[in-house]
């Protein structure tokens, strides 16, 4: 068991650092080494599903990382029940999933029923509420109602912002994403100061050339086009670039890094 501690914890560091292959290589060898040993409703193999699961979604695999949510959720809950914490937290990833996937009204329904679940086994003032309230601003913006969304990334903000020190990733992580749906409302004036701190905590607390240092500077150089700030395209580049070193052309942060760029050499024409 020690072992396999060791090798999953090697596969979430390397694809912290962007070595996905690799690292969905030893994750899998985890899961099924757990499998085989521990059976398919032991915690750990649970945990081992929840990492690889989410492992392929960050990769990109949509398809492989769903059906695998799917089966976790299932397994937790006949495990567990229906209204476990972890079966929460499993719910937020698959919502998670769900919204980048196009498919934010069934991701509504998840995160709503893990925000119900956390409350109740933890209260309003726990950590876990932060995310829940994080996950609904996102998929109720991915629906287009931004109106919605914007007291919900408002709240979510304050509360990492109440337990977290001000430099922290996850803080960055909602900068970002209210960052760029206050653009969608026309409020790019707003979103700056937000893409700027996010940015510069990112680059403070993240390896060099981490692939959301370069999802920040693209949406940070989309707030800039907005604005017409004279250095946009420069931001919008490099974040492409440094998305393409470490995701790959067809992911999808890439792909829609592509598409901030090509939206603001359109309206520099």
């Amino acid at each position: 068991p020690e072992t396999m501690t060791s090798q999953s914890n090697l596969g979430v560091l390397l694809a912290r650092a962007g070595a996905f292959e690799e690292a969905g290589t030893h994750l899998e060898a985890v899961l099924a080494a757990r499998r085989q040993v521990l059976g398919e409703e032991h915690p750990s193999t649970l945990t081992s599903q929840y990492i690889l699961a989410n492992h392929l979604y960050a990769a990109g695999d949509f398809s492989a990382s769903k059906s695998l949510y799917e089966h976790m959720l299932d397994t937790r809950r006949q495990v567990l029940g229906e209204r476990h914490p972890l079966v929460a937290h499993a719910l937020l990833g698959y919502g998670e999933l769900l919204r980048d996937m196009g498919q934010p009204e069934q991701a509504m329904r998840h995160v709503e029923l893990a925000r119900d679940i956390n409350f109740d086994a933890y209260g309003d003032s726990h950590p876990t509420i932060a995310k829940s309230y994080y996950m609904l601003a996102t998929v109720k913006a991915a629906t287009g109602d931004i109106a919605s969304a914007r007291p919900l990334f408002a709240e979510s903000l304050t509360r990492y912002r109440g337990y977290l020190p001000d430099n922290h990733p996850q803080i960055a992580m909602v900068l970002t994403a209210y960052g760029e749906h206050l653009v969608l409302a026309g409020e790019a004036d707003a979103a700056l100061p937000m893409l700027e701190e996010a940015l510069s905590i990112r680059t403070a607390r993240l390896p060099e050339g981490h692939w959301q240092t370069g999802v920040t500077q693209s949406v940070l150089g989309s707030i800039r086009s907005a604005i017409d700030l004279a250095d946009a395209g420069q931001a919008l580049e490099e974040g492409l670039a440094l998305l393409v070193a470490t995701r790959g052309d067809e992911h999808y942060q890439t792909l829609r890094a592509a598409e901030r760029l090509a939206a603001h050499r359109a309206r520099s024409q």
